[in-house]
C-alpha cells in the first residue's frame, strides 16, 4: 500500500484502511525503488488456502487470506488457489539447477516444484530471461542449493502452495461509508 506521499509498506492488517494497493513483482527492501502491479493477473503471497474465485481479504501484513469483515479488498477475484498447479514438460540433468522447458509461462518466483529429480522442498529460485530456463533452489534468489538427481524429460508441477493469483484492477482496501 501507500499514501499521498507514495511512501508504501507491506498492507497492515488494520480493518476500513481505505489505501490503495499493488503487488511486488519481487521482494525489495525497504527504501528501494521495484516494479509494483496494479492491474491484470498477479500472484501473491497467501497464509490459507483461499478458494478459487474467491474474495479475499488482509490476512497478516502483506499476506492475503479468506474474506475477515473490514478487511476485503475491493478490485481483486482470487483466480488461483494456493493448491493450484501448472504443468510444463522440462528437461533435467542430473547434478544440474537448470530445467529446461519450452516455455515457463505461469510459473513464478516462489513457486514449490516437484517432477521425477527434482528433490524436495524445491521452489522456483530464479527464472531466465530466455523465457524457458527455470532454475531450482531452496529460495527465491538461492541458486544451486537444489540439484536434478536424474537426466530425461519430466513432467515438470509447479504448486502455488503459500500463494494466490487473482485478477486486480486498481484495487484498494475497504473503507467505511459514513
Amino acid at each position: 500500500m501507500w499514501d499521498e506521499s507514495h511512501n508504501a509498506a507491506l498492507l497492515p492488517t488494520t480493518a476500513l484502511q481505505g489505501f490503495p494497493w499493488g503487488v511486488a513483482m519481487a521482494p525489495m527492501a525497504s527504501g528501494t525503488y521495484g516494479w509494483i502491479q496494479v492491474e491484470g493477473r498477479a500472484v501473491y503471497k497467501t497464509n490459507a488456502t483461499v478458494a478459487a474465485d474467491a474474495i479475499v481479504a488482509i490476512a497478516a501484513a502483506g499476506i492475503l487470506g479468506a474474506s475477515a469483515t473490514g478487511k476485503q479488498l475491493i478490485g481483486v477475484r482470487n483466480r488461483v488457489s494456493a493448491t493450484g498447479t501448472k504443468t510444463a514438460s522440462a528437461l533435467t540433468t542430473n547434478g544440474s539447477y537448470a530445467l529446461k522447458t519450452d516455455g515457463y509461462d505461469g510459473f513464478f518466483l516462489g513457486m514449490a516444484l516437484s517432477g521425477t529429480g527434482v528433490p524436495a522442498s524445491t521452489v522456483v529460485a530464479k527464472l531466465d530471461p530466455d523465457g524457458r530456463t527455470i532454475y531450482m533452489g531452496s529460495a527465491i534468489g538461492t541458486v544451486g542449493d537444489k540439484l536434478a538427481t536424474a537426466t530425461g524429460t519430466i513432467t515438470l508441477t509447479g504448486t502455488y502452495t503459500g500463494y494466490g493469483s487473482g485478477i486486480i484492477a486498481n484495487p484498494t482496501t475497504m473503507v467505511a461509508v459514513a
